[in-house]
């Protein structure tokens, strides 16, 4: 069985942990099959994550996603087990 972060990669996105200076702790992905203009290879540093789990607050983040598809909704239930995130 894949991993959250496989399925993310099979997905075309990036996967990211990004510790934050808050406190606030994320897993951070980004659709990479979209075709974006930019200037520079840091620009894309700068794009807002279209999923982000909150890994503080236990909340996930959903940008710049008109439908969210099968695959992707199979990746947030997987990345939701894989944090150990249960309804209580």
């Amino acid at each position: 069985m894949m991993s959250a972060k496989e399925m993310a990669k099979q997905m075309g996105w990036s996967y990211e942990f990004v510790k934050d200076d808050y406190c606030e702790d994320t897993i951070q992905c980004k659709d990479l099959t979209r075709t974006m203009a930019l200037t520079c290879q840091n620009d894309l540093k700068k794009l807002l994550p279209n999923i982000q789990f909150n890994l503080t607050s236990k909340c996930i983040v959903i940008n710049n996603i008109t439908f969210i598809t099968l695959p992707i909704l199979q990746f947030i239930n997987k990345q939701v087990e894989e944090l150990g995130w249960k309804q209580k």
